[in-house]
């Protein structure tokens, strides 16, 4: 994908319920350990896009500030779903 747009036009997204929560963690490693992608790059598909699509959201939940991409807090909340 990232041979057609740059990382600040792309989203992460699970299709739950149609993809098992199961198979989340899986996909999610495998995003991580992506050796073509920057911590930069991450930090956009993950929230940065979407932060900057919906700044009143950003503003509202300062996520930005607290730089919130963290893998196994993202995992832990999966895990419970």
């Amino acid at each position: 994908m990232r041979r057609f747009v740059p990382s600040s036009q792309l989203m992460l997204g699970f299709d739950y319920p149609m993809m098992p929560a199961e198979t989340v963690p899986e996909v999610w490693n495998m995003f991580d350990r992506d050796p073509d992608l920057t911590a930069d790059d991450r930090h956009r598909i993950v929230q940065g896009t979407a932060l900057d699509l919906f700044p009143t959201i950003s503003t509202l939940i300062n996520l930005r500030a607290h730089n919130a991409y963290n893998v196994k807090s993202c995992l832990r909340h999966v895990e419970c779903i």
